[in-house]
């Protein structure tokens, strides 16, 4: 059984990487599979949270479909969202 991810979503409260994909001998049924990324924090790492996730979900984040260039855009857009958000409750 091999996913086939055809679109991804970031959700920030809480922080959650979203998959959607289908299996590759069944093209019309969609499914969504949810990453928890609550242990990122706002001085994680992108290579190394892009690493782990890649290393931790093999079944949805197969590198020879899903680009790591991708995910740590996806990354990079959470870190800077936890980023304004600390910088918004310290202004406070």
């Amino acid at each position: 059984m091999e996913v086939v991810p055809v679109n991804f979503g970031l959700k920030y409260k809480p922080p959650k990487l979203g998959v959607q994909y289908y299996i590759k001998n069944q093209p019309n049924a969609h499914f969504v599979h949810e990453i928890p990324l609550a242990f990122i924090g706002k001085t994680s790492s992108v290579e190394a949270v892009t690493k782990e996730l890649f290393d931790n979900n093999k079944f949805y984040l197969n590198p020879k479909i899903v680009s790591h260039a991708q995910i740590k855009r996806l990354l990079e857009k959470m870190l800077k969202s936890l980023h304004s958000t600390a910088e918004n409750k310290e202004n406070s």
